[in-house]
């Protein structure tokens, strides 16, 4: 009887070792699998595919949208916030025009104005989104929110979002775009329904901090910028940086779709890159060729993360550098560009490669997202998009 029990027992014991031995190199083999991911560009900067039909928009993620951590936005920061679209009430955009239109994941962000030097986030884009002539297009607004997640969180959503993209077919494919998977499965395939699930899971009212604001204003051709901090008891609006004020406005005709007519309100002085825009057919006859050559260099620090955060420089200059450059470089084509770039400007071993731009009139200001069904990138997303590529890729 004795003989049986210990017999038992050492074949319990060996049936454990060697099932414990098979779920270590089970595991050892899963993290393997993670860490030969290749990660991409659209990866970390996300782009959701317009939906097509009214059943797609649906599948979208709006202010109402909770899991544990609650609602996205939540009704107490809404009814602080300015009018997003003229002539329209803000209860009524937020609760049935806005949806989340991208996603961009950011394992540190850094703001001289922000209470921390480097917070790890995951960060929401939006956009109105309505019909015209029977078509779904966006409005030319645009919403940010901020959620912040402890070290745990992140690590476990980072786990858990690796393992949601090793379980697709992923294209050969470097440049920021529209995010290929979730176009080719469309809104009610799994990427986005499972990515959808993860981003409710770690994104709420309870660990929201931050929340920026492009209205649209005036007959179309009027944008302002503003953003809030928001704590479980206030929303706060910041100041923004290098000007005297909390929200900074742009008018900007259009003339062509290759000059600039606008006014900048209030503008960044130090930034004499911006002077030019109130007219630049004007501009480019008065001023010296050289002067471009200086706000040029100023730009392409703008654009470039490691030299500016959002603490550092204003909202205009940031969404409006990449067309600033983009004229430049059409209306003094005899420059050396490449050299430029690669001298002066923001370089990275990762595709930078702007497929966006050319498609763009000069009043265009979205940095991340689309204008009516075009997708619009600003090199400087572009460029942030890289560094945090870089941090995957190292990790």
């Amino acid at each position: 009887m004795k003989k049986n029990i210990v017999s038992d027992f050492l074949t319990i014991g060996f049936q454990f070792t060697i099932g414990f031995i098979i779920f270590l190199s089970q595991s050892a083999s899963a993290a393997d699998n993670l860490k030969k991911l290749d990660w991409q560009m659209w990866d970390v900067s996300i782009l959701l595919p317009l939906p097509k039909t009214n059943q797609e928009l649906k599948l979208l993620l709006d202010p109402q949208s909770q899991n544990e951590l609650g609602v996205l936005i939540a009704p107490r920061i809404i009814h602080e916030l300015p009018i997003l679209v003229s002539r329209e009430l803000n209860e009524q955009v937020f609760e049935n025009q806005l949806k989340v239109i991208g996603i961009r994941i950011d394992p540190c962000f850094q703001d001289e104005a922000a209470p921390k030097s480097c917070a790890r986030q995951i960060r929401l884009i939006w956009q109105p989104i309505t019909s015209k002539n029977k078509q779904i297009v966006t409005v030319d607004a645009a919403v940010h929110t901020f959620y912040e997640l402890t070290t745990q969180q992140w690590s476990e959503f980072v786990i858990q979002y690796e393992s949601l993209l090793q379980q697709t077919t992923r294209p050969v494919q470097t440049e920021l775009s529209i995010h290929p998977v979730i176009a080719k499965e469309g809104l009610n395939g799994k990427m986005w329904l499972q990515l959808k699930d993860l981003l409710l899971k770690y994104c709420g009212e309870k660990n929201i901090s931050r929340i920026t604001i492009m209205t649209l204003e005036g007959g179309g051709d009027q944008w302002s910028f503003s953003g809030f901090n928001i704590t479980e008891n206030s929303v706060q609006q910041l100041a923004i940086p290098k000007v005297f004020g909390k929200a900074q406005t742009i008018m900007a005709a259009l003339v062509g779709s290759l000059d600039f007519l606008g006014t900048i309100m209030p503008i960044n002085f130090s930034n004499l890159g911006l002077w030019f825009i109130d007219n630049s057919k004007i501009a480019k006859n008065k001023f010296p060729e050289k002067d471009f050559r200086i706000w040029t260099e100023d730009l392409l620090k703008i654009e470039n993360p490691r030299v500016h955060n959002s603490g550092t420089t204003d909202c205009v200059s940031c969404h409006l550098s990449t067309n600033i450059l983009s004229w430049q470089e059409r209306n003094f084509s005899s420059w050396d560009w490449t050299s430029i770039r690669t001298t002066q400007g923001f370089t990275s071993s990762q595709n930078l490669l702007n497929t966006t731009i050319k498609k763009s009139p000069t009043q265009h200001l979205r940095a991340f997202g689309y204008q009516d069904t075009t997708a619009r990138f600003s090199q400087r997303a572009i460029n942030e998009t890289a560094l945090v590529l870089d941090w995957f890729h190292q990790k």
